[in-house]
């Protein structure tokens, strides 16, 4: 999987900035309703919450899968259909041909291993009939945490200087990585992630 170019990487680990960026006042609503939107809720270290909003007909969401990440479905409308992007290069034929469709389940959290740094992402294909209003937006929470940051904290306690919210997360991953078959995180861990969200994004 290659980027055209590094104007369609929306990683955060590749560099801080790697991505052109849309002043949203600027932008007529027509196409504002096309736009994904990729949002920093909380950071620590090699620890991030980042908010995904991927509306219906929007380009896919790109990144870099040096991370491994838990992803948790929060809005799923009836008519959505997300993909993976394909082979290739992104946007082209053989790219968009070789998509696969995901099975998301709205309230779910899945853990998406790190893939050593080839690209990842996902597109919502549902209906555009609805693109004006955010109920039809496909809504994800990508739970992030480095290789190094996993590694540097042991399997109880905390690392100096990390706090509980980072530390736990960083846990959880330790947890769920030691198993191969695991997918779907457990219905408590999945409880601790949404209160954690709404605490640090809906309060």
């Amino acid at each position: 999987m290659t980027f055209a170019d590094m104007a369609n990487c929306d990683c955060d680990e590749c560099g801080p900035i790697c991505r052109l960026q849309f002043n949203l006042g600027d932008v007529p609503k027509d196409v504002e309703s096309t736009l994904q939107q990729r949002l920093l809720v909380k950071r620590e270290g090699g620890v991030s919450i980042w908010k995904m909003i991927m509306p219906p007909g929007a380009d896919p969401f790109t990144e870099f899968g040096n991370s491994h990440r838990f992803l948790f479905v929060w809005n799923l409308p009836q008519d959505s259909i997300i993909k993976s992007i394909g082979t290739g290069t992104i946007g082209s034929a053989d790219e968009r041909n070789t998509r696969k469709i995901v099975k998301w389940k709205e309230g779910s959290v899945f853990l998406k291993r790190s893939n050593g740094g080839k690209a990842i992402g996902w597109i919502n294909e549902g209906k555009d009939k609805n693109k004006d209003n955010a109920e039809s937006d496909v809504v994800y929470y990508a739970i992030k945490a480095t290789e190094s940051s996993i590694k540097s904290t042991s399997a109880v306690g905390t690392t100096f200087g990390t706090s509980d919210w980072a530390s736990s997360i960083i846990h959880l991953f330790q947890k769920y990585l030691k198993e191969e078959t695991i997918y779907e995180l457990e219905s408590n861990d999945v409880a601790y992630l949404k209160d954690l969200i709404i605490k640090s994004d809906h309060a």
